[in-house]
């Protein structure tokens, strides 16, 4: 069971890691709509802290890093 707990975790955070590099993607964009592409990239990061906060809390690393709990809910 802590292993299968340990893969879910990794896996949230690589599809974090994966959100912020989409937003950065979306933002260095030229050509096209960049309102639109802008809020999408502020959508999928708050999306990605929301996902990276709840994982955060199943962790260790809660304790660890007592600072990152006063990152508020984006949403």
């Amino acid at each position: 069971m802590e292993n299968s707990l340990k893969l879910f975790i990794i896996l949230n955070f690589l599809g974090v890691a994966q959100a912020l590099l989409l937003a950065l993607a979306l933002l260095s964009i030229k050509r096209g709509n960049r309102i639109a592409n802008r809020i999408l990239a502020a959508f999928v990061v708050t999306i990605a802290i929301s996902i990276g906060i709840v994982t955060l809390d199943k962790t260790i690393y809660a304790s660890m890093f007592p600072h990152l709990k006063k990152i508020p809910q984006p949403i």
